[in-house]
């Protein structure tokens, strides 16, 4: 089972992924993390991603793709969980192409708790889970690994409203192009985690 999670920034996204993780069994696959990580080897992908950060630049598509089909490639006949991939119609084109997609699911939530939600957030050094200095049981070190929680230096007003128009112009047709392939599920992500959780389980139980 192949699940594609697609929402605004600090949607809850990484939750929903973790979530399903640890209940079924997916493997969540987030190409921001594996662009990242990608750039600590020595190959010419690595130096490409590199330069792209460095300079504030998205990585291409065609090199974002060949990233995923090779990480795809290691971990065979597993459910897997896209976390914030497709962003653009090209690659929501390229993924159908390289993968099966039993369901797309749209975390849809305001642009005021939005905006509560990406300020907050913090994410560990070592394995990329992500927590919210506004959440009940938030500590500075990682439940999961023992890395440290900090700040991203994209978590700022002025990215977040970057992303929330780089949303609404390249995004928004990715969830039409799943609504038209009868894929798409909408959920309100706007309350809390398991309200979120609630609602997926009835979706991924008819599949």
């Amino acid at each position: 089972m192949n699940i594609v999670l697609i929402g605004q920034i600090a949607s809850g996204k990484g939750t929903l992924s973790q979530n399903l993780q640890e209940e079924y069994g997916f493997e969540p696959i987030s190409i921001g993390l594996l662009l990242r990580r990608e750039t600590e080897k020595d190959t010419p992908e690595a130096k490409a991603i590199e330069d792209c950060l460095t300079r504030g630049v998205l990585v291409s598509d065609d090199l974002a793709l060949k990233v995923l089909k090779k990480h795809l490639d290691t971990i065979g006949d597993k459910n897997i969980i896209f976390d914030g991939y497709p962003r653009n119609l090209s690659q929501a084109k390229n993924l159908f192409e390289i993968a099966r997609i039993d369901k797309v699911i749209f975390l849809d939530v305001d642009e005021s708790v939005i905006r509560d939600r990406f300020l907050g957030r913090r994410e560990c050094n070592k394995c990329g889970f992500v927590s919210n200095i506004n959440n009940d049981d938030y500590t500075p070190t990682c439940h999961r690994c023992g890395g440290t929680f900090a700040k991203r230096g994209d978590n700022n007003e002025d990215a977040m409203i970057s992303k929330m128009k780089s949303f609404a112009c390249d995004t928004l047709p990715v969830i039409e192009f799943f609504r038209d392939r009868g894929l798409l599920c909408s959920v309100d992500a706007g309350r809390n985690a398991e309200y979120t959780m609630e609602q997926v389980r009835e979706i991924i139980k008819d599949i």
